[in-house]
């Protein structure tokens, strides 16, 4: 017991995995497996059940321990949280939140079932759209016509997560298309991994963009961070949404400058609040109400600061857990 009878508070998830590790984790033979492997395996479905861990060799350390999300966006949030919480790296031990980019396995032998494939008879389609920032992948082997759409699913996901990494699949990947038929224009791994680097090298993450169109036959514009999408800040888990009406003309958009001036003010304030524990993703207005979306990380107190602008104009702040940002997919695309 402490002090005046209270009882002390429970270690997280994530401090008791890097107090084990401090203690009897980093000195563990990955080369040899033993009790310490289920040790290991419930300490980190602990911090998520989502989340699964390999061991590998480093960039800059003899072993990296990774842990892999497989695309659960709450999942990716406790990976990061984890990575963020990890020791300083050592000439032993390095460790990363997220599948990183392994292209040797696509010139290897891939079991999986009954099927055997020569990974190196892989082909790709790779189709950019700059609107969308996105590359739609097309992924084709000779062994898919005679297996199930499933197997070829697998096959595919996990092929382009080994030439691209986990969060650049997730970040700029547009559809996934199993071919059964070989591509009228083939690319190489090469290729597709070249189509992405141009689209992440074009990013502007700060960029906003302004577009109008129609709801319910009521004109709608929406302003919005263009540059930017979940698995860039992974722990911005938690979304507040604040409606505040604003002064219309006929069209439901705002009537006067000042209104326009009022609803940017806004955006501001709610930027400053979240400082670097949040991000202000952007507004929609439509038939005189103002929408605003903000993402701040769950662990933090950006949500209270948020909360405090939106009682400032006498406003509710709606809250709800989204690591996948699905509120505003409809938005930022």
């Amino acid at each position: 017991m402490t002090p005046f009878g209270r009882k002390p508070r429970p270690a997280s998830p994530l401090d008791s995995f890097w107090a084990w590790w401090a203690t009897a984790g980093g000195s563990l033979d990955p080369t040899s497996p033993g009790p310490w492997v289920e040790d290991l395996a419930e300490r980190v479905r602990a911090i998520h059940p989502g989340l699964t861990w390999e061991f590998g060799p480093g960039a800059r350390a003899q072993h990296r321990l990774t842990l892999s999300a497989a695309g659960d966006a709450a999942a990716r949030a406790a990976a990061q949280r984890w990575y963020d919480a990890a020791p300083e790296q050592g000439p032993r031990w390095e460790f990363a939140p997220t599948k990183t980019p392994d292209p040797a396995p696509l010139a290897s032998r891939l079991r999986l079932g009954d099927a055997t494939l020569d990974l190196a008879e892989t082909v790709f389609e790779a189709r950019t759209d700059p609107r969308e920032e996105r590359v739609h992948v097309g992924v084709f082997h000779p062994a898919f016509p005679g297996l199930d759409e499933h197997t070829r699913g697998q096959i595919a996901f996990l092929v382009v997560d080994w030439l691209l990494g986990e969060d650049a699949v997730e970040r700029w990947v547009g559809r996934l298309d199993l071919l059964v038929v070989p591509p009228a224009r083939p690319a190489s791994g090469e290729d597709v991994a070249a189509a992405v680097a141009a689209l992440a090298a074009a990013n502007v993450p700060d960029s906003w963009v302004m577009y109008e169109g129609e709801r319910e036959g009521a004109p709608v514009r929406v302003i919005c961070r263009a540059g930017v999408r979940w698995v860039d800040v992974p722990t911005f888990d938690t979304h507040h949404l604040i409606a505040v009406a604003y002064e219309a003309g006929p069209d439901g958009l705002p009537a006067a400058a000042r209104n326009v001036e009022n609803i940017q003010a806004f955006s501001e304030r709610l930027s400053d609040a979240v400082g670097g524990e949040g991000i202000h993703l952007g507004r929609e207005l439509w038939n005189g109400v103002a929408v605003f979306h903000t993402y701040v990380d769950g662990t933090t107190d950006a949500g209270e600061r948020v909360a405090a602008v939106a009682r400032g104009v006498g406003v509710p702040d709606e809250v709800a857990a989204d690591p996948g940002w699905s509120e505003v997919r409809h938005i930022t695309g």
